[in-house]
């Protein structure tokens, strides 16, 4: 799978690319931007993945190049962008290391066009990723190529075709003339590509899906996407576009193929007909980029088993909780600080994972690919199977049966927290504000702890090179699970309540009957409930702690309480999944007496709600 997460700021952009999930295989490059309105401007760099012999000695890249410009004394030059590149990537049939499979890209040239060696391409499986600048200008070209799978059936490696398109891509768009005066779009790049890719003898069959952008100093973003590929854009805690996959029935995308004549032939003989689209027929569509935006180009690996709120949600807390996005009165803001957290720290023996782009790729990959193989929790591909082919019974994430041995998911958590044990960061005092957000529901404290006290913090101290805090990074990711203080007056377990505990945690799967606001929700974990309110003083990504409940139960036993259960019995926990709203509705008020009408639109929000974790103590834990 290739993500792309790509970062944009009046000081910064990032960027990764993503890949699909049912074939298991990550990959996610991160973009970072940065606008300047000074004297000097920060440009884009070429960039391109290197082959891993030549990039194992470091995984962070400090863009270096840097152009001066003069601006008149009557008029100040307009704000322009700049660009770096990370990865993390995984083939389908190995599990997640984050710390092997995370690169920075670093600034080369593309002298000669040529597909990259099977040996030296990068570890994605099938499916690749591209960025490079293009021409001399600071403009940056990327994308992401999904091969399709299917075509292993006819012996044919479905990589050769996705990984010499990027590879082509990557050279058009470096050795491009921006003196030409026709400026270069992502649909004409994903056309340079393919042609570049029927030409070349070499590959006789294969195809991808492709999701290709060029985003310029200007801070516009020109994209192409043509199949079930994608991109989010998200600005501030929410989500600000998200685009729509191409498809010609479900399960089918739009994708680029090399048909070989003998199977057309065929094909004409017995009817039928081959998927055989064109870079033509992509859905083209241009965005104006803002400091502090974070872009999202994924393929259906991701998208088949994260939605756009579960994305936003951990990006959400990476950035708040590292202070790139902050809190103030007028609302959530992008800090000034916010290219300290991209740029490359040059140190001597600095070798670790350590910018924030490194992180947000890395979450998102992790978290996908965790989605993709538990069998308890619905994703968007299941949920649309469901409703296409609902006697299938399929549950779950979606990933590929072809793996022989199940590996273990890789959690968001601790794919972080060993990176974060490894790096080295600047030890700062970031302030968390705990909001309370009503009687029933209340923000996780557990996960807002100092980083001083923290077990990884206390082995090893870690040096301060990086501006991105330990504290933030734990807070970001829930690194930290430390227990809430235990209530004043010791809880006195009954005989009852002592028998029944064992019995209720033998069983695995429990229900709560939660009170939120003082209504009550049946949920069992993994259910989404919309509140029939407004939550006030929460965004997406807050980990809300639900201490009211007037039961707990599983299969055969249920814990029930007057007026509810202690709250020291149990823990229960939801994430706050982002705010619906009603289509707007018209109503005529009628004033009878003073004989006239008056006309309201009224449109009322909703809060979503994801219950994330349910758990019965034992007595020992209730006692202590």
């Amino acid at each position: 799978m290739d993500i792309a997460a790509r970062r944009i700021s009046a000081n910064t952009l990032v960027t990764a690319a993503s890949k699909r999930i049912a074939l298991a295989e990550y990959a996610i490059p991160t973009l970072c931007a940065q606008r300047s309105t000074g004297r000097r401007n920060l440009t884009a760099p070429s960039l391109r993945t290197k082959a891993p012999s030549q990039r194992q000695h470091s995984l962070l890249t400090h863009i270096t190049k840097r152009q001066e410009y003069s601006s008149s004394s009557a008029t100040s030059p307009p704000p322009r962008f700049s660009y770096g590149i990370a990865a993390s990537f995984t083939a389908k049939d190995k599990r997640f290391k984050p710390k092997d499979n995370v690169l920075h890209f670093e600034p080369r040239p593309i002298p000669v066009k040529r597909r990259t060696n099977r040996k030296d391409r990068p570890a994605s499986g099938q499916d690749a990723f591209f960025v490079s600048q293009l021409g001399d200008s600071g403009d940056v070209a990327m994308g992401v190529a999904d091969g399709v799978g299917g075509w292993a059936d006819s012996g044919v490696d479905p990589a050769d075709f996705s990984h010499a398109f990027c590879d082509y891509m990557a050279y058009e768009a470096n050795n491009y003339d921006t003196e030409s005066g026709d400026a270069l779009s992502a649909m004409g790049l994903m056309q340079e590509g393919y042609d570049s890719v029927v030409n070349d003898k070499t590959i006789r069959a294969g195809g991808s899906t492709a999701c290709v952008a060029i985003a310029r100093t200007d801070g516009s973003l020109d994209v192409a996407n043509l199949g079930d590929s994608g991109f989010l854009q998200l600005r501030l805690n929410a989500v600000h576009y998200n685009s729509e996959p191409q498809t010609h029935a479900f399960n089918t995308p739009y994708q680029l193929a090399i048909i070989p004549r003998s199977m057309r032939m065929m094909t004409q003989a017995f009817g039928g007909t081959q998927l055989d689209d064109m870079p033509k027929d992509s859905a083209v569509s241009k965005h104006s980029l803002r400091h502090g935006d974070v872009l999202v180009f994924a393929t259906d690996g991701v998208w088949d088993n994260l939605n756009s709120y579960d994305i936003l949600r951990l990006v959400s807390k990476l950035m708040v909780g590292s202070n790139a996005w902050t809190h103030s009165d007028d609302g959530i803001n992008v800090t000034d600080r916010l290219s300290d957290y991209i740029l490359k720290d040059d140190s001597p023996g600095s070798d670790h994972v350590k910018s924030l782009q490194s992180f947000l790729a890395m979450g998102i990959a992790s978290a996908a690919k965790a989605a993709s193989i538990n069998r308890r929790v619905d994703g968007p591909f299941a949920k649309e199977v469901q409703k296409h082919y609902p006697h299938e019974m399929w549950t779950g994430g979606k990933q590929d049966f072809e793996i022989l041995e199940r590996p273990e998911p890789p959690t968001f958590i601790d794919q972080l927290l060993q990176l974060a044990s490894q790096a080295t960061f600047k030890t700062e005092n970031v302030q968390q504000s705990i909001k309370t957000s009503g009687a029933g529901a209340r923000h996780d404290t557990s996960t807002r702890q100092n980083s001083t006290s923290s077990p990884a913090a206390s082995k090893a101290p870690l040096a301060s090179h990086s501006p991105i805090s330990t504290e933030a990074i734990a807070s970001a990711t829930e690194i930290k699970a430390a227990q809430p203080a235990a209530p004043s007056t010791p809880y006195a377990v009954t005989e009852s309540v002592k028998e029944l505990l064992p019995l209720l945690n033998a069983q695995p799967s429990k229900f709560i009957t939660a009170l939120i606001h003082g209504r009550p929700y049946l949920l069992t974990v993994g259910d989404t409930v919309r509140l029939p309110f407004h939550m006030p003083g929460v965004v997406p990504g807050d980990v809300l702690r639900l201490n009211r409940a007037s039961a707990i139960g599983s299969r055969d036993y249920t814990l029930k309480g007057q007026p509810h259960v202690d709250e020291r019995v149990f823990e229960c926990r939801a994430i706050v999944m982002g705010t619906e709203g009603e289509p707007a509705r018209i109503k005529i008020k009628k004033k009878q007496r003073n004989r006239r009408t008056k006309t309201v639109i009224s449109k009322h929000k909703f809060t979503v709600l994801k219950l994330s974790e349910l758990r019965v103590k034992d007595l020992a834990e209730i006692e202590q």
